[in-house]
């Protein structure tokens, strides 16, 4: 049962498939379903019978940018499969990472000083089923798991998505006033044939949306507010900047003031400040921090991250004392992540810190044990409260607390 609500509340909200089954749904079954649900996972486990209705996908064509529309390449297809389908499928990946692990079948060791990148063309439209199980084999998977790992490679069908009750239309021009009138025109006509065949439109969920190259969000009289901007362009701009800032971030300080300026720009539009306002003060309000602070902060996270980790192969890379004379008498030359992390440690005051050691091996995902709560807290805030009531109740209006 832990596994599945762990399941559960990883999922996100996704499209259901074909059985029309949300996580959402999913998330609100009470008891006494979640234990139904759980003895149907542990039936299809066991009895090694696949539900043919989960081998269904409804896939949706996505137009790529700047793709011929009249190519079918060109479209990028999204596969709606179903929720509980998933739901087991992660349930299962946990086992498997852990079995994975544990053997040390995937390599620590998975970088270098030069590399080479490659696009596999159409990689899970030809994934080898075969292939896949002689590999877990190999790695010593036997038993249920290779036996549905098969089941659900295996009779996969797929259907278009076709949708009766929705239903877009589109107009494509420069000029403004001949896209309204024939957009007017055809809406004037499926009124016109809702009203012969007996169907009405729905005003309030229909909208008309204008698409533009115009890729403005606010002007001074009109516009999103500031936390939507701000939302926009965290996700969009400073999640790019952020990206290998641990990486890029040991880069000379002349390259790297040259993101600054980004960055104090989108701050003043998101504010909507003047061009003479100070620096500081958009950080405030914003509640933004200096790009090279931010740097330091995602260092440092990634830095703790290492030594939280028994395995990771940067942990246990130290410098020898030669090499730290040969920084020590070039200055500019850039010493790597770990030394540098250590010298922003010491800068800090944060030379000794105790991390936490995290055991991935520690618990099975099957079998995790029940760590005992004790509500002494919970018991003496009761009282207290029960304290105060009785306090109140035996106040006198001529008596003072």
């Amino acid at each position: 049962m832990w596994e599945l609500k762990r399941a559960l509340s990883s999922a996100h909200n996704t499209s259901p498939g074909p059985d029309r089954i949300s996580d959402e749904l999913l998330r609100h079954l009470n008891k006494d379903s979640l234990v139904s649900l759980l003895y149907l996972f542990y039936r299809i486990w066991r009895e090694q019978m696949y539900p043919t209705q989960w081998q269904e996908a409804i896939v949706i064509p996505i137009l790529k940018p700047g793709k011929d529309p009249k190519n079918p390449p060109s479209y990028q297809p999204i596969a709606l499969t179903s929720c509980l389908c998933k739901t087991l499928e992660r349930m299962i990946n946990a086992r498997l990472v852990y079995q994975l692990e544990k053997n040390r079948c995937i390599p620590l060791y998975q970088s270098g000083f030069l590399s080479i990148f490659f696009d596999i063309e159409k990689a899970y439209d030809r994934t080898w089923c075969y292939g896949i199980l002689r590999t877990l084999f190999t790695f010593g998977l036997r038993g249920n798991l290779p036996t549905l790992i098969n089941n659900f490679l295996n009779l996969r069908t797929f259907r278009a998505s076709l949708y009766v009750d929705d239903l877009q239309i589109s107009c494509e021009g420069s000029d403004m006033r001949m896209i309204e009138r024939q957009l007017q025109t055809t809406v004037n006509n499926i009124v016109k044939w809702c009203d012969t065949n007996g169907h009405s439109i729905s005003a309030s969920k229909s909208c008309c949306v204008h698409f533009c190259r115009k890729r403005v969000l606010s002007n001074t009289s009109w516009g999103a507010d500031q936390t939507s901007l701000l939302r926009v362009y965290q996700s969009v701009v400073l999640s790019r900047m952020d990206y290998g800032c641990a990486i890029y971030g040991s880069a000379c300080n002349s390259a790297l003031k040259k993101l600054d300026p980004v960055h104090h720009m989108a701050l003043r539009i998101c504010s909507d400040a003047f061009r003479t306002s100070s620096v500081q003060s958009l950080y405030v309000t914003c509640n933004q921090l200096p790009l090279d602070l931010r740097r330091r902060k995602l260092s440092l996270a990634y830095y703790f991250k290492i030594l939280s980790m028994p395995s990771h192969p940067l942990k246990n890379v130290f410098m020898s004392t030669i090499m730290k004379r040969l920084y020590d008498a070039r200055p500019s030359n850039i010493r790597p992540f770990m030394e540098r992390m250590k010298r922003l440690t010491t800068e800090l005051d944060l030379p000794i810190v105790n991390i936490q050691q995290r055991n991935f091996l520690l618990f099975k995902p099957w079998n995790t044990p029940t760590i005992p709560l004790y509500q002494t807290f919970c018991q003496l805030q009761q009282i207290h409260c029960n304290t105060c009531h009785l306090s109140t109740r035996l106040r006198l209006p001529s008596q003072s607390v």
